[in-house]
């Protein structure tokens, strides 16, 4: 599987210079690895159960210019998070590596107190090769795009956005399920 992102470990530092981060979810999708960081003002000890234990649950919806990965853990509600390849650091732009077998690929997720930047949960789980493919191939596209049209991507999102994410995840290009199980746990 890919490497994990940056050493992050419960009850440390997500980053040690930042002390609070915004709350928000943040996906990384790099060549040497994948990361899903969720960022909460106050983690329940519930939710990071369910975020660390439960099954997990995705779908990527393909916006053209951008894309916008909806998730559930366990019996919380859906989040979402948007992804524009272009906005990414250079160092880590690059179609995301899908390493595992048959062209799984890893992804770490980390649950983070953003009020106090300290990790409270890490799982490390595999989408399935179906649903990489397509994340695969979406972000092959947008970084072949000859420039990044950021008025293109902000009206596709602000029309997607009409729909709460359980329902936009209906018009998903790909979804999958990660059983509790079959989540390293």
């Amino acid at each position: 599987m890919t490497e994990t992102s940056p050493a992050v470990a419960v009850g440390r530092p997500y980053n040690p210079s930042v002390a609070s981060w915004e709350e928000r979810p943040h996906l990384r999708l790099t060549p040497r690895f994948s990361e899903l960081a969720l960022f909460y003002a106050r983690v329940e000890e519930d939710e990071a159960a369910q975020i660390t234990r439960g099954d997990a649950e995705f779908a990527w919806v393909d916006g053209g210019p951008v894309s916008v990965l909806c998730f559930r853990f366990g019996a919380l509600n859906w989040a979402d998070c948007t992804y524009e390849p272009h906005l990414a650091h250079p160092s880590e732009r690059g179609v995301p590596l899908a390493d595992g077998p048959g062209g799984m690929m890893g992804v770490a997720v980390v649950l983070v107190e953003a009020t106090t930047g300290i990790v409270r949960g890490t799982r490390g789980l595999g989408w399935p090769p179906g649903f990489t493919r397509v994340v695969r191939r979406t972000v092959a596209r947008q970084l072949e795009a000859a420039k990044p049209d950021d008025a293109a991507a902000a009206a596709q999102l602000a029309g997607m956005y009409r729909l709460p994410p359980g329902q936009l995840a209906v018009y998903a290009a790909a979804r999958c399920m990660v059983p509790a199980k079959a989540a390293g746990q």
